[in-house]
């Protein structure tokens, strides 16, 4: 819990500024370019070993960025380098991405399915979200085999459940409700 607040308040703070420079959608871009560069096992063992020294790896980090990097989102990667929160770099960036979506009025959805889905078929289901829901939706996805077959979709306290894991569990509670329950005949 203590890690999820150390993310807020470092995502909060740089959002703040971003807010102030007026540079919402250039933090964006470069936190979106960022994320998938983070999440590779490489890239993290690199930034966990002991003993790179703490300039490489802030000029590693900043290379990955092709995008123009403003000069406040460059002081804030460097400062959690500074701050050795490198184990948290991937969870603040993508709140920082959150925060600068909700700014800009989109409402951020999880689609968690079991196989990979082609971007065309994550475009088609936003877009359908978007048409019920009637709001603008960025979509996180993460694949989750153990779900066997279908997807999951939540969007705040709502939970859309159409997994085989889902139905399955379902079923099992209706008929383990059905079990427990004595039949009176009359």
């Amino acid at each position: 819990m203590q890690s999820q607040t150390i993310v807020n308040s470092y995502s909060e703070a740089m959002i703040r500024l971003a807010k102030e420079k007026r540079i919402i959608e250039k933090v964006r871009n470069a936190a979106t370019e960022l994320i998938p560069i983070l999440k590779l096992k490489e890239v993290q063992d690199f930034f966990d070993h002991p003993r790179i020294p703490l300039k490489a790896r802030r000029e590693v980090l900043t290379r990955f960025i092709t995008t123009e990097i403003p000069v406040g989102f460059r002081n804030f990667l460097n400062l959690i380098f500074d701050r050795h929160r490198e184990n948290l770099l991937l969870a603040i960036v993508e709140r920082v991405r959150e925060l600068s979506l909700t700014i800009k009025g989109y409402e951020i959805v999880e689609l968690i399915s079991a196989c990979h889905l082609t971007n065309v078929r994550k475009d088609g289901i936003k877009k359908r979200l978007e048409e019920i829901w009637q709001t603008k939706v960025f979509l996180k996805y993460r694949q989750n085999p153990a779900l066997i077959a279908g997807i999951i979709i939540r969007r705040g306290d709502l939970m859309i459940d159409g997994s085989l894991t889902g139905q399955l569990n379902d079923l099992k509670a209706t008929m383990l409700e059905e079990v427990s329950v004595p039949h009176i005949d009359s």
